[in-house]
């Protein structure tokens, strides 16, 4: 027997076993059993309180309790935090799964997969709730989530996990979020595209500059400019440490240059920040109107410092440091 004939074969064998099962078995049960089997059946595992939410019932243990009474159609295990997570055995989900579709219609079955993305999106679980509306065919609550992650700091948003969604979402609609806007262009700095990373902080610079009131606000909190680089100083090899530069001529009470160069400096230094400097009036920071800053990382014309530029433990720690930064200025504005 070919391969193809096998999988035919396997594939009707399995349709019989479903159609058995569908017809003989699922019918003679309680309709409230079939009702919660058919629901819970969308997810691979889930605990009491996601069947709570997924199928409305509130004797959603008691219900899991019979359905393992009635035959060996559930695996229980505990989790880490002490809550039991069930899961249906792989047929007994997909023939149910396929019950559902049959019987429920379309706005019935949306409703059930937007109760489960509820559920996710409220446990702080972002991608499972994506997954949940996508199905769902929600996509004014793909966006919320994608806005929500776009507002937290740089270091603890899912942008590259998150990135299927946020690269299928359409201009018109970032294009009405300073939130949205900010986060592909983060996205797309981490996907190492300067020129669309650029595009999207130039449409965010062009909303800031049209809107006015508390949306204007939150545009402009997303424009944070900073410039990551390495000196050199041939003339003096012995120089060596982080330093950053700013344009001492902007300023806003709330937050400015300064302050912004500082926060950078000194988280990404630890101890070996040499110096904060305003930048000459030729440099390009004086043309951005925004709170600015650039950040050497280190010397190259340095031997020792040259060699610690090049480990990854420490471009890591370097990394963590701007991030903590970023995390911090976003914080203390907001």
């Amino acid at each position: 027997m070919s391969d193809p004939e096998y999988d035919e074969y396997s594939r009707k064998v399995t349709e019989q076993m479903w159609n058995y099962l569908e017809f003989h078995v699922y019918d003679n049960w309680d309709i409230q059993m079939q009702d919660f089997l058919m629901k819970i059946s969308i997810v691979d595992t889930f605990t009491i309180r996601l069947a709570e939410m997924i199928t409305g019932a509130n004797d959603a243990e008691n219900l899991i309790e019979h359905a393992r009474w009635m035959g060996n159609f559930l695996d229980e295990q505990m989790g880490a935090n002490g809550e039991k997570i069930y899961k249906l055995r792989d047929h007994m989900r997909l023939s149910m799964l396929r019950r559902m579709n049959r019987k429920y219609t379309k706005e019935q079955i949306k409703n059930v997969y937007e109760n489960a993305g509820l559920f996710y999106q409220l446990a702080g679980r972002p991608l499972q709730a994506l997954e949940m509306y996508e199905k769902a065919d929600s996509m004014e609550r793909m966006v919320s989530i994608l806005i929500d992650n776009a507002r937290k700091s740089a270091n603890s948003a899912y942008y590259y996990e998150l990135k299927k969604y946020y690269l299928a979402l359409s201009e018109e609609i970032v294009k009405k979020s300073p939130e949205l806007m900010c986060g592909m262009s983060m996205l797309q700095s981490l996907l190492l595209n300067p020129e669309e990373s650029e595009r999207w902080y130039s449409e965010l610079q062009a909303f800031a500059d049209s809107h006015q009131g508390s949306i204007r606000k939150v545009a402009k909190n997303n424009l944070l400019y900073l410039e990551i680089g390495l000196s050199s100083d041939p003339e003096n090899t012995s120089v060596y440490g982080i330093s950053g530069e700013y344009n001492d001529e902007y300023y806003i009470p709330e937050f400015g240059n300064l302050q912004w160069a500082d926060c950078v400096t000194r988280q990404a230094a630890s101890n070996r920040a040499v110096g904060l400097f305003p930048a000459t009036e030729e440099d390009v920071l004086w043309e951005i109107a925004i709170p600015s800053a650039r950040i050497s990382l280190g010397y190259v014309t340095n031997a020792a410092e040259r060699q610690l530029l090049i480990q990854e433990d420490y471009q890591k720690k370097l990394a963590q440091g701007i991030a903590e930064a970023i995390n911090e200025v976003y914080t203390n504005t907001q």
